[in-house]
């Protein structure tokens, strides 16, 4: 039996199968890099749509050769601190801004004008950091 592990990363999008002894037995990875935002060219955004894509062929490239119906369980990690917001049928709000973006160290210097720090803490887990999007 594998487990499939992918793994969104600032510099690279990856794909690792793992046996029942944690050994690697298939794997794939491709760069990563933000796009400059649309209406700043400062501004750092992840293109979703790319990411989604990446994982996807690294998967299929990390199982080339080995039973897909062995797989037993998947595992998705990507940036601590980058978030997405999506409607109820998942389309995105707004671009994935993402943690190399200046445009959130003034939203978290004034952060407490919208909702108390501790509060937000509580909520989401998020801490004050300027890199938090």
């Amino acid at each position: 039996m594998y487990s499939l592990c992918l793994d969104c990363g600032a510099t690279n999008v990856r794909a690792m199968v793992v046996n029942e002894q944690g050994v690697i037995v298939g794997k794939a990875a491709q760069p990563n890099a933000t796009l400059p935002g649309e209406e700043n060219p400062e501004f750092h955004i992840w293109d979703a749509n790319r990411i989604f894509k990446q994982l996807s062929e690294c998967a299929v490239k990390a199982l080339e050769g080995l039973d897909v119906k062995q797989v037993v369980a998947a595992t998705v990690t990507t940036f601590g601190v980058d978030g997405a917001l999506v409607d109820d049928a998942g389309n995105l709000l707004y671009p994935v801004i993402s943690w190399k973006c200046p445009r959130t160290a003034e939203v978290m210097k004034n952060i407490g004008k919208y909702i108390p720090q501790e509060e937000l803490n509580r909520i989401s887990g998020v801490g004050a950091f300027a890199f938090n999007t």
